[in-house]
């Protein structure tokens, strides 16, 4: 097995651990020292009568809350290989590398608005790298009833009337659309998110039909 091995981060399987024997004997192996070692377990996998002993995460790394000893994102291991007389150890850094996600929605996913009403809501995302988002409207059956400024602020075209139509859909994404600092991002990452809006009653007022005197 290698001494170091990458993985990106939310994979539990690190590796497969392979060893040798002059007798072909059988092996085993354990996690048996290392300042991380808690962190990790060996699982026997079988496949098509095949068997392998992976090396992996007990929890998932998480590459912006880093778990290891000193929270560098590299975590050390120490593994042995043992033939049933003799054993062999290895020390292993396993380097958890970042993926970057697409911005994560905050806003709700649904809104009641009273009708006559033409704001409806300022949508929000968070992304883990704190990139600049914008927002779009980019999809849904009621996409053309509204308008979405870059900043996300969602508004009806004209003012709803709830006994015309009570009830709205449509999608919205977020993007990001540069770096914290203002560079540019190259492959930007987005999210969708289905959002429904709900027309509420407004008591109006009567109107008189009888002629005047």
């Amino acid at each position: 097995s290698s001494n170091t091995w990458n993985v990106s981060e939310n994979e539990n399987k690190v590796g497969v651990l392979t060893a040798t024997d002059a007798e072909d004997g059988q092996i085993t192996y354990n996690i048996v020292d290392g300042e991380d070692q808690e962190k990790f377990q060996i699982v026997t996998v079988t496949v098509n009568d095949t068997v392998t002993y992976e090396l992996q995460f007990i929890t998932a790394p998480d590459f912006e809350n880093a778990g290891d000893y000193d929270l560098g994102n590299d975590y050390t291991v120490t593994v042995s290989a043992s033939d049933g007389v003799l054993a062999v150890t290895q020390d292993l850094t396993v380097s958890v590398t970042n993926v970057e996600s697409g911005p994560v929605f905050l806003s709700p996913i649904a809104k009641a608005v009273y009708e006559n009403e033409t704001s409806v809501m300022t949508l929000s995302a968070s992304d883990d790298e704190d990139d600049q988002i914008t927002f779009s409207i980019s999809g849904g059956a009621d996409a053309s009833a509204f308008t979405l400024t870059p900043e996300g602020v969602l508004s009806f075209n004209t003012t709803p009337d709830y006994e015309t139509n009570n009830g709205y859909s449509l999608v919205v994404t977020a993007t990001e659309s540069a770096t914290q600092s203002g560079g540019v991002i190259s492959n930007p990452n987005s999210s969708d998110q289905n959002i429904t809006i709900t027309i509420a009653d407004l008591n109006e007022r009567p109107e008189m039909t009888s002629p005047s005197a």
